[in-house]
C-alpha cells in the first residue's frame, strides 16, 4: 500500500472540506460590498418611550457604580426610564450602592437550579408585570457595562424607526490590558462594526451578544414572557427573532463598553458556556415558523446566522480531524512495525498545527481589518492579537472537549469576577 498517496488524499479531503466551509460563507462577499458602500441612517426623533433598565448584578459591588453613573449621566429624560438591579443576597453590598443612586434593586428568591442570567431577567420581568409597572421596552445591561451619555437616546431613535429589538456599538473597557483582553475585544468589535451593520441593512437583523440591547414589551409578551433562559440566552433570543421575523436594528452612534477577560482561565470558562450554549436544541433549526409572529426572515439570512457562529470553528475542526487521522495511522504503523512510515507521517502533525495557526491568524486579521478605528488598542497588541489569536480560537475547541467530558460545566453558569478596568474609555468621563 502506498501510504504517501494516502497522505496526499487526506490533504485533498481537508482542502475540499475547507473549500466547502468557505463556499458556505460566500455571502460575506455581499457583506463586504454593503460594509464599504452603505451607511446606516439613524433618524432622530423627539418621541419619548418609557423604558425599564434591567441589570443582573450578583456580587458586583466592585463595578456597579460605573453603570449607575452612566445611567445618571444619560441625556435621555430621566423620568422616562426606571432602573432595576437584580441581586440574590440581601447582604450583597450592591443593594446599598443601588439605593444611594435612587434606583431599585430586585432580590431574587427562586434560585434552585436557576442560577443564570436568563432566569434572573425572567424573574424580574414577571415582577414588573405582576406589579403593573408601565413601560414600552426593556433595556438589558451587565454590571460591568459603561455607556456613552447618548446611549438611551440613540436606542430610542432606533425604536421610533420601527425596530422591535436594537443594540449599539459594543466596545471594550479594558481591551488594552493584554493580548487576551485585546483578542476577545476584537471579536466583539468585529461583530458590531461588520456583522451587525451588514445584517441590519440587508435583513433587519442583528446578533444579540451579551447585553446593551432594548426589546419591546410587546415582543416579550407575545413570546409568552421572558422565555430565554439558557446558558447563552442572548443567542436563544436572536434565534427567536430570526424565526419570527422580529425587526432588529443596529445604531453605531450608541456606544457601550464591557469588560473582557484578562487571564486564560476566565476566558476558558466563558468559552465553555458559550460553546455549549450555542449547541442548544434549536441550533440546527434553520426553518422559519410556519406562522411567524411578524415577518418571515429570508432563507439566506437564517443560513448566514447559523454559519456565522460556526465558521472558524468548522475550519478548525477540519484540521483537527485531519490531525487525528494522521495520529491513527501512526498508531497503526507502531502496531504493525512499519516504523519507516512513522518518519514520513509524523512531521505532518506539525504541518497541521501550522495550518491551524494560519487559519486563526487570518481570522484575527480579517476581524481587525473590518473593525477599523473602533478596535482601540496599541500597535503592539494589534500584532499580538494576530499572532496569539491561535490561543483564543483553539480554546473554543478545548472548551468543547472540556464540556463534553465534564457535564456539570456545560450546564452550570460559572460566575466571572469583574474588576472594573477602563483603560479604553475616552467618552463619558
Amino acid at each position: 500500500m502506498d501510504y504517501l498517496s494516502i497522505l496526499l488524499y487526506t490533504y485533498l479531503a481537508l482542502l475540499c472540506a475547507i473549500i466547502i466551509v468557505i463556499l458556505c460563507n460566500s455571502y460575506y462577499f455581499k457583506y463586504i460590498y454593503v460594509y464599504f458602500k452603505k451607511d446606516i441612517k439613524i433618524e432622530k426623533s423627539d418621541k419619548l418611550n418609557r423604558y425599564v433598565v434591567l441589570i443582573p448584578a450578583r456580587n458586583e459591588s466592585k463595578v456597579i457604580r460605573n453603570i449607575l453613573n452612566s445611567l445618571k449621566n444619560q441625556t435621555y429624560n430621566k423620568d422616562m426610564f426606571d432602573v432595576y438591579v437584580i441581586t440574590q443576597d440581601e447582604n450583597d453590598p450592591t443593594n446599598k450602592i443601588v439605593g444611594e443612586y435612587g434606583y431599585h434593586y430586585f432580590l431574587r428568591t427562586n434560585l434552585k437550579n436557576r442560577a443564570r442570567k436568563g432566569y434572573a431577567l425572567q424573574e424580574c420581568y414577571e415582577y414588573l408585570v405582576q406589579n403593573n409597572i408601565q413601560f414600552d421596552s426593556v433595556v438589558i445591561f451587565d454590571a460591568d457595562n459603561i455607556l456613552s451619555p447618548e446611549y438611551l437616546t440613540e436606542l430610542n431613535n432606533l425604536k421610533n424607526m420601527g425596530y422591535q429589538v436594537g443594540v449599539g456599538l459594543r466596545e471594550s473597557s479594558n481591551a488594552n490590558t493584554n493580548f487576551i483582553s485585546a483578542t476577545s475585544a476584537l471579536l466583539f468589535t468585529f461583530q458590531s462594526t461588520f456583522i451587525n451593520k451588514c445584517r441590519s441593512i440587508i435583513y433587519k437583523k442583528i446578533m444579540i451578544s451579551g447585553t446593551g440591547y432594548f426589546m419591546d414589551k410587546q415582543v416579550i409578551d407575545e413570546a409568552g414572557g421572558r422565555i430565554w433562559t439558557g446558558l447563552t440566552e442572548d443567542v436563544q433570543l436572536t434565534r427567536y427573532c430570526y424565526r419570527n421575523g422580529v425587526k432588529m436594528g443596529y445604531n453605531p452612534n450608541a456606544i457601550y463598553y464591557d469588560e473582557q477577560p484578562t487571564d486564560l482561565k476566565t476566558l476558558h470558562n466563558q468559552h465553555v458556556r458559550w460553546v455549549w450554549g450555542f449547541m442548544g436544541k434549536d441550533m440546527l433549526d434553520l426553518g422559519v415558523n410556519k406562522k411567524p409572529k411578524y415577518k418571515k426572515t429570508p432563507l439566506l439570512g437564517r443560513w448566514e446566522f447559523f454559519f456565522s457562529i460556526n465558521l472558524f470553528q468548522l475550519s478548525e475542526w477540519c484540521v483537527v480531524f485531519h490531525m487525528l487521522t494522521i495520529i491513527v495511522f501512526i498508531i497503526y504503523f507502531l502496531v504493525i512495525g512499519a516504523y519507516q512510515n512513522i518518519a514520513i507521517y509524523a512531521p505532518f502533525i506539525l504541518v497541521d498545527i501550522i495550518l491551524m495557526f494560519f487559519i486563526c491568524s487570518v481570522a484575527c486579521f480579517i476581524e481587525m481589518l473590518f473593525s477599523g478605528k473602533n478596535f482601540k488598542v496599541s500597535r503592539k497588541l494589534k500584532i499580538m492579537s494576530v499572532l496569539f489569536g491561535f490561543i483564543f480560537w483553539t480554546d473554543w475547541l478545548l472548551a468543547w472537549l472540556d464540556g463534553f467530558f465534564n457535564s456539570k460545566k456545560r450546564k452550570t453558569w460559572v460566575s466571572i469576577e469583574h474588576k472594573g478596568g477602563n483603560n479604553n474609555i475616552k467618552t463619558n468621563k
